[in-house]
């Protein structure tokens, strides 16, 4: 099973609204298409092999990749401080260095 359209409509969602949650689930979940891709390659050594299981697996494994990538460069990670007279959680991003 290919997650290629859902992974393609997830990561196009998340750029738009520029959420990074979702980057790092839909990488993980595309790269468990490598194994996919993996017997599709190994069936294509056979001669058995199919090349739109194979593009369409690297596709997703390529996604796969992308978001991961995004998920961990392209987002900055808040850090969560606690008001210590009880107010409310406020979280401080990382200042950005200009080079």
């Amino acid at each position: 099973m290919s997650l290629v359209p859902i992974a393609t409509l997830l990561v196009g969602w998340s750029l738009f609204r520029w959420q990074g949650q979702v980057f790092e689930w839909v990488g993980w979940g595309n790269l468990l298409s490598a194994t996919t891709l993996l017997n599709a390659l190994s069936a294509a050594a056979r001669g058995e092999g199919d090349a739109w299981t194979i593009a369409l697996t690297a596709l997703s494994v390529c996604i796969g990749a992308l978001s991961i990538y995004l998920a961990r460069n392209a987002f900055a990670k808040p850090k969560e401080e606690k008001d210590p007279l009880g107010g409310p959680v406020r979280y401080m991003f990382p200042v950005e260095e200009l080079s």
